[in-house]
């Protein structure tokens, strides 16, 4: 039996009761009774009741008892106290603290958890607070958050609210990136730079109409005539259905200034813009349907700006055409932010961003021994590279050669899982084997890494002894080697063998095994096949 708490409700659910036909559900304000009746011959296929006459914050006690030849005895106890479940809780970064903010009840207190990863565990940092908001100081620089709170009272504590995140604050931007406020904004932007990752919180009525209003983070390219820059939109706040974060190439830091960008909205689509004259009129070619994460690409020939957009950064669609632009051979770079709302800030962000002025260097990939080992001895290592760009780039490791069942699984963006098992036709082989890990610079830079996997000569197992007790077969098989597989096969004639036992690469070179049905037939025979892989 059990009862669980919600909003102004409790739900009791028990186990079937063998030749019960019905139940009765009684319900007590006090530990151990006086019981009321509260819902009397409950069929006896709805083994659950949900009691809606309760007062939030209040704990309740049931028993249940069974009616078959008689009323049964109570059942063991349960309680619950219903409690509101805390919705609305937001989440804001804000001055190297995280504010949290939820819905609140009249007289409820509050229990504040958090953690290092989605969906707990949970550690309470706040307890038993009476505010709606609640402010957390204790951040690390570049590290994500996970909230949940809950309702507490006399010791009871509400299922938790929804889940909410943010980040703490970030680090300076890397060289040579700067930024600024364009045009009048509303409240004061800032950029903050972790582990690849550009968060950017700009406000500003719009990029769009005669002059814009945004959060830049720019580099100043003095010869831009042979530009491109991408980035992956991670995610962008929804201040508006059309709040923008981009790439953009800028003539100037001024707000009329000829620009083009491409952007990504939070509802309105990704789009090419652009102002082909300062102070003018702005154009726009949308692509519906698609919002964050996805890659945004702008280049620059000359005067000819193109835009592009890739749900992988790998495979590119152009947006609209190509459009001309007069403008300077020097211009400025980067990512911009936008809330389309002036009365707030838009926090967004952008990774995995390149372009073809910044430095780039190949990555590198640590040297991985050679290995030696025997026929299904499972082969695993970490590959892993670093990558000295900044920002550093989105890296992806290839397995360029090996054998035809060897997997290389990506783990995060600088290490890569690589697993092997020999099998039998593998003994006696050395084994070359390339890895490859590329960047999305531009250009594209990579490095390799090769080593070896020997297999050592199959070694074929022996039956060291065999015994016969109380009408059961024994017998011990035994190697020289750990690593193979061995499966027991039984055959009455020596033509049709069927499997009887198995064992997956076992730890010792030995193994016993019984044949507890030997008097079932009046002869068999029995072999022992070796694997990988096995019948």
């Amino acid at each position: 039996m059990a009862a669980v708490g919600g909003n102004a409700q409790v739900t009791v659910t028990w186990d079937v009761v063998p030749g019960a036909s019905t139940y009765n559900l009684w319900r007590s304000t006090s530990r151990g009774g006086p019981y009321t009746l509260i819902a009397g011959n409950i069929g006896s296929v709805n083994l659950g009741y949900i009691d809606s006459v309760v007062t939030n914050l209040a704990t309740y006690y049931y028993v249940v008892t069974a009616n078959g030849n008689g009323a049964s005895v109570n059942s063991a106890e349960v309680s619950a106290t219903p409690a509101v479940i805390v919705t609305g809780l937001t989440a804001t970064a804000s001055n190297g603290q995280i504010v949290l903010n939820w819905n609140g009840s009249p007289g409820a207190s509050y229990n504040v958890k958090r953690s290092f990863s989605t969906q707990g565990p949970y550690t309470t940092i706040a307890s038993a607070i009476t505010s709606t908001h609640y402010t957390d100081s204790s951040v690390a620089l570049c590290q994500t958050y996970f909230y949940v709170v809950t309702v507490t009272n006399a010791g009871y504590e509400s299922l938790p609210s929804n889940e909410a995140s943010a980040s703490g604050p970030g680090g300076v931007l890397p060289s040579p990136w700067l930024n600024t406020d364009i045009g009048s904004v509303g409240l004061p932007g800032s950029a903050a730079y972790c582990n690849g990752q550009f968060t950017i919180s700009g406000s500003g009525a719009d990029i769009w109409g005669n002059d814009d209003a945004f959060q830049f983070v720019y580099y100043y390219v003095p010869a831009s005539t042979n530009c491109d820059i991408r980035a992956r939109v991670a995610s962008v706040q929804n201040t508006s259905g059309n709040a923008k974060a981009a790439v953009m190439i800028r003539e100037s830091l001024a707000a009329n200034s000829v620009h083009a960008l491409v952007d990504v909205e939070p509802s309105s689509g990704i789009e090419l813009l652009f102002r082909t004259n300062t102070g003018g009129s702005s154009y726009v070619s949308v692509v519906a349907n698609e919002t964050a994460p996805n890659w945004v690409r702008l280049t620059r020939t000359n005067n000819t700006f193109t835009a592009f957009w890739s749900p992988d950064g790998i495979s590119w669609a152009q947006i609209g055409t190509p459009t001309n632009i007069n403008m300077a051979v020097g211009a400025y770079v980067g990512l911009a932010v936008c809330a389309h709302n002036n009365a707030v800030l838009n926090m967004s962000v952008l990774d995995s961003v390149s372009a073809s002025f910044l430095p780039t260097t190949p990555p590198s990939l640590a040297a991985v021994s050679n290995r030696t080992v025997n026929v299904g001895q499972t082969v695993a290592l970490t590959a892993s590279a670093t990558d000295t760009n900044s920002p550093p780039q989105m890296l992806t490791f290839t397995l360029l050669s090996g054998p035809t069942n060897a997997t290389l699984t990506q783990i995060n963006n600088t290490n890569a899982a690589f697993s092997w098992r020999p099998g039998v036709k593998n003994a006696n082989t050395t084994n070359p084997i390339t890895l490859k890990v590329a960047d999305y610079g531009l250009p594209n830079l990579s490095a390799t890494q090769g080593f070896t996997i020997a297999v050592n000569p199959l070694v074929l197992p022996t039956v060291g002894s065999v015994g016969w007790s109380n009408g059961q077969f024994t017998m011990l098989v035994t190697n020289s080697i750990v690593g193979p597989d061995y499966a027991v096969q039984a055959s009455s004639n020596l033509v049709s063998w069927s499997a009887l036992f198995s064992t997956n690469s076992p730890p010792t070179p030995s193994f016993q095994w019984t044949d507890s049905n030997a008097l079932a037939l009046p002869r068999q025979f029995f072999r022992v096949k070796i694997g990988p892989p096995l019948p």
